[in-house]
């Protein structure tokens, strides 16, 4: 085997995704200029995805995390990893959101911590087999929650 192992390929094809997902969210998150929009462009893309082809496999990341992370130190590994990383990123784009005045600053870290829950959810409903219109629903319902933490101005 060219790859030393079948976990070892699957290590290999996490990180190569992992990469890919990376300098999408941080064009996005780290390196957009919308603040809170930025954060909502997040999970447009997570409906134009799931729409799409292979977008109702979910998120190979949080797959791994669920499926894995309890049993495989790699995978724990993976989970804490990617977590931070979202997390950063959504904190970069709410500090923008902060400093234009479009939201409570006090709040980004909370406001991260959630985003980050409501990815791996989704990853979670968009596996279950549930149809596109329930997804829809929730990713409709994430929209107003995001949009309540404007500020009004």
């Amino acid at each position: 085997n060219a790859f030393g192992s079948k976990e070892r390929l699957y290590e290999l094809v996490v990180e190569r995704y992992l990469k890919e997902r990376g300098e999408l969210m941080d064009a996005i998150l780290t390196h957009g200029e919308r603040g809170l929009d930025d954060v909502l462009a997040m999970f447009e893309l997570m409906r134009t995805e799931v729409h799409g082809e292979f977008g109702r496999l979910g998120c190979l990341a949080a797959n791994t995390a669920t499926e894995l992370g309890q049993t495989d130190t790699n995978a724990s590994d993976l989970a804490c990893f990617f977590q931070n990383a979202m997390a950063s990123g959504f904190k970069q784009a709410l500090s923008r959101a902060d400093r234009s005045g479009e939201i409570d600053g006090t709040k980004v870290d909370d406001y991260a911590n959630v985003l980050v829950a409501l990815v791996f959810g989704m990853s979670a409903i968009v596996r279950s087999g549930v149809d596109l219109g329930d997804i829809d629903r929730h990713l409709d319902a994430t929209t107003v929650v995001v949009e309540g933490w404007r500020l009004d101005c």
